[in-house]
């Protein structure tokens, strides 16, 4: 949009509406804010054959932009019904497992006994009055791989270990929504 508005730019090709975005009200908004600029920008959709100087551009532009937004909720309550699904039959995807845990074959979450006892071990410590800093080095000291592999342990590494709910055995899932995909309030 910078590049627009100093007047850098006459023409923007985009493949489709879907493209541009999924929120028809977003797309006109920025369609007539380009075309209101000293010097007007206008968008190409190639899909569509829409070209937002012609007369009739609004108009295509909601319908196949209501098309799209309409395509994109469905989409989404798809996938959150499934993960939803998945959840309460105890089924977890997540890209990496907690340290101290592995996924199996079946997307359960397994204990790694050797990270396991790191963890307790921070635990353990914190229990027993030790601050973070006493904490990270006794595990540096010790030549305890981060979780990363590193051989110095962060503050936010042993933070995280100690502030992560899986720890005390919940796992949340949809720890943050989003209400209304319109206005993205989650």
């Amino acid at each position: 949009m910078d590049e627009c508005t100093r007047g850098n730019i006459d023409l923007i090709l985009c493949k489709s509406i879907s493209r541009f975005s999924r929120n028809t009200l977003e797309t006109l908004k920025a369609v007539r804010l380009l075309k209101s600029l000293p010097r007007p920008v206008h968008i190409y959709f190639e899909k569509e054959n829409i070209h937002t100087e012609d007369a009739d551009s609004e108009l295509l532009i909601t319908i196949f932009g209501s098309i799209a937004q309409e395509e994109s909720l469905n989409i989404g309550n798809s996938i959150a019904w499934g993960k939803r699904s998945m959840a309460k039959r105890g089924i977890i995807k997540v890209g990496n497992a907690n340290y101290g845990y592995r996924i199996g074959e079946k997307h359960q979450w397994i204990i790694h006994e050797e990270e396991a006892k790191v963890v307790r071990r921070i635990y353990a410590e914190l229990q027993a009055g030790k601050n973070y800093t006493q904490i990270i080095t006794r595990l540096t000291k010790d030549r305890i791989p981060s979780p990363k592999g590193k051989d110095v342990w962060s503050l936010s590494t042993v933070k995280g270990i100690l502030q992560n709910v899986v720890y005390k055995g919940d796992y949340l899932y949809q720890k943050y929504i989003t209400v209304d995909t319109l206005e993205e309030k989650t």
